[in-house]
C-alpha cells in the first residue's frame, strides 16, 4: 500500500457508527488518487483517456471489510474498469483515493 494511503487509513479510521451500512453492490463515487492515475495511465493509449488525481467516477463495491473499507470496481472514461482495492470512506472531506455513497 503507498504511504500515502497509509497516513490517509490512519487518519479517516473505519469505526464510525453514524454511517450507513455498505454492503456489496452498493454504488459509490470513487474520487482518483495519483496511484490510480499512474496505473491508468500504465495501459496502453488505446484503452484509456486522460485522467487526473481529484476526477470523480462511479463504482460499485465488491467486497466489505469493515464500515469504511471496501474493495470497489471503478467506471473510468475507458475501456477497462479500475479495481479500487481496500480504499476508505470518507464522508467529510472526500479526499483524492478515498469514496463516498453515491
Amino acid at each position: 500500500m503507498p504511504k500515502a494511503k497509509h497516513e490517509a487509513a490512519e487518519q479517516l479510521g473505519d469505526d464510525d457508527e453514524d454511517q450507513a451500512p455498505i454492503v456489496v453492490g452498493t454504488r459509490v463515487l470513487y474520487r482518483l488518487a495519483q496511484w490510480d492515475v499512474d496505473q491508468i495511465h500504465a495501459r496502453p493509449a488505446d484503452e484509456r483517456n486522460h485522467h487526473e488525481a481529484g476526477d470523480t467516477f462511479p463504482g460499485v463495491v465488491v467486497r466489505v471489510f469493515s464500515p469504511g473499507t471496501a474493495n470497489l470496481v471503478v467506471t473510468v472514461d475507458g475501456r477497462a474498469p479500475l479495481w479500487a482495492t481496500s480504499r476508505l470512506r470518507d464522508d467529510e472531506q472526500h479526499r483524492p483515493g478515498t469514496w463516498v455513497p453515491a
